[in-house]
């Protein structure tokens, strides 16, 4: 069996696997044997290093899933499904390794399978085997004394079960690509040719593909088959990965720019009301202008038509995909707005037709509150804040906060700090002329705890999974930074923890502060391409004196 997209280390183990395979017909000696276990220590190579990138694109989905599970949800569940058949058959062709070895060599089955420093099942070593060059016991095992007359064993690991179990899985994967789409996917066609399991021929005689794969092979030439397969299956459940995860947004509207967007009921408040508004990201294309007509009456996003007064309707001027409208302001009073946006559909073919509508008040100048920074509040730190009057001097203007403290910075500026709860209050009072006070509004604020910052460790973040041996040499400790975050904040790391892999067990050591101390500099040291490094327990304190867990680092060294 072969994938439908091969990479040219996968391409030259194919033909080395004919080409010991057409050896071996002529009974070559125990060297091609040799070749076989190289072969095999190269496949089992290739598939622990398909599953990482697999693990790798599943964290990547999971994660995707976990922002929008309703969008999401439907392909990350087929993705589950696929891993865990592939997982299962991968497991399988590994207990039928460990069966035809047990027999072979006649070792207990704890001495031939178990779990590698990965994680994953592992076989023994077929350099270690005796009976390498056994044709016999393998064929017998699997169940083709008899090859034409393939017979099931009583321990289940055997060739019927395994041609049984690949058309399952090769009808499972298939079935994950749509109805719709199987005729013209080339997807769909590698993962049948993959695991289509044809005869072949020997000698003018028509074989079955079990009989030619593995009967009266020696051992290790029926391992090295075996993890073939194993890396078809590695291959198929990665295509099929990256397939699934391509679908979600498949159908959905293409957008290059986001930008933040805030949609209030109405642009001016009352006295004693509270401002209201929806506060959300934005997306559109700047490469594909929709057409926005406006008007005063309604809009049918149906037929895309305007109401009675198509007359005062205006196509507003779009630029980078947004529209652009300016309304003059000569009277007090409430006005709404209405239209519609209409823009190509995903395929092309139609154009989709959206309502938009806004109202907005004129009115004379009130009160102003406003937050310099954000529309929240977050608790521990110096919250700055404007408050202005028009018509009224700073110094008669009087701040109150229902929730923590309010003190003055500046001409008209505030700190507020907070502590507790979930919202907060400011209202604000005038002293009038012949003075009396006068409430001229308030607003309601959001509370919020200041978000965790980010961990680093030798330049790297949780977003990155792999390091250079010289940058591990060089780091210092561990570092916590806040990111995309407009208070300039400071967080302290007080502990963590260094766990590596020496010597074929975990070493751990802890650092009380943020640096890494003189037996973690001589463990990462000991560091080798390809082990891992571990980064966990990560403690750090911020400025509100709150200490936070900031989790865990994994990094592979290169």
């Amino acid at each position: 069996m072969a994938g439908g997209k091969e990479t040219p280390r996968q391409k030259m183990i194919g033909m080395m696997y004919l080409v010991l395979t057409a050896l071996l017909a002529l009974n070559v000696s125990k060297e091609i044997l040799n070749a076989f276990v190289v072969m095999n220590v190269s496949l089992e190579t290739t598939n622990s290093n398909i599953e990482n990138k697999n693990a790798y694109a599943y964290g990547i989905f999971s994660q995707k899933n976990s922002e929008n599970s309703a969008k999401v949800g439907p392909w990350f569940e087929k993705a589950n499904k696929a891993r865990n058949a592939s997982k299962d058959l991968f497991n399988f062709i590994q207990n039928c390794k460990a069966q035809v070895i047990m027999h072979t060599d006649g070792l207990p089955r704890e001495a031939v399978i178990g779990t590698g420093p990965d994680g994953f099942d592992t076989v023994l070593n077929s350099e270690l085997l005796d009976g390498k060059d056994n044709y016999d016991v393998p064929s017998q095992q699997l169940g083709l004394a008899e090859p034409k007359n393939p017979l099931r064993m009583d321990h289940g690991y055997d060739a019927i079960t395994l041609s049984e179990k690949i058309n399952e899985y090769k009808a499972l994967l298939q079935a994950m690509i749509p109805a719709a789409q199987q005729a013209n996917s080339s997807l769909y066609k590698s993962i049948g040719s993959s695991f289509a399991m044809e005869n072949g021929e020997e000698h003018g005689e028509e074989v079955s593909w079990l009989q030619e794969q593995f009967y009266h092979m020696p051992l290790a030439a029926v391992i090295a088959n075996f993890s073939k397969v194993q890396t078809d299956i590695r291959n198929a459940e990665a295509d099929v990965i990256s397939f699934l995860y391509g679908q979600v947004d498949a159908s959905s509207y293409k957008f290059n720019r986001l930008e933040a967007a805030v949609i209030a009921p109405t642009s001016y408040l009352l006295q004693g009301d509270s401002f209201r508004a929806q506060v959300f990201l934005a997306a559109f294309d700047t490469t594909q202008s929709p057409m926005i007509t406006m008007a005063p009456d309604f809009a049918d996003s149906v037929n895309g038509t305007f109401g009675a007064d198509t007359l005062n309707a205006e196509q507003l001027s779009v630029s980078r995909g947004k529209g652009f409208i300016t309304i003059p302001t000569p009277s007090e009073g409430v006005f709404t707005l209405k239209g519609l946006i209409r823009i190509k559909s995903p395929d092309g073919n139609s154009m989709q037709s959206y309502n938009v509508s806004t109202s907005y008040q004129v009115a004379k100048p009130s009160l102003t509150v406003s937050a310099t920074k954000m529309n929240v509040f977050y608790k521990g730190v110096d919250n700055p804040i404007s408050v202005s009057v028009p018509g009224v001097p700073a110094d008669k203007i009087k701040v109150n906060i229902d929730q923590g403290t309010i003190s003055k910075s500046g001409k008209d500026g505030y700190i507020v700090r907070v502590r507790k709860g979930n919202q907060a209050e400011v209202s604000v009072s005038a002293q009038m002329p012949d003075g009396s006070a006068k409430k001229m509004g308030s607003v309601l604020f959001r509370v919020k705890t200041v978000p965790d910052p980010k961990p680093y460790f030798a330049g790297k973040s949780s977003s990155d999974d792999r390091v250079k041996k010289r940058d591990l040499t060089a780091v210092q400790g561990v570092a916590a930074r806040m990111e995309n975050f407009d208070f300039d904040l400071k967080f302290k790391v007080t502990s963590f923890k260094l766990t590596m892999i020496i010597g074929g067990k975990p070493i751990e050591k802890v650092s009380r502060s943020n640096r890494i101390t003189d037996d973690m500099k001589i463990m990462l040291k000991k560091a080798k391409t390809g082990s891992k490094v571990y980064i966990e327990s990560i403690k750090a304190k911020g400025p509100d004196g709150t200490v936070r867990n900031l989790g865990s680092l994994s990094f592979k060294v290169i």
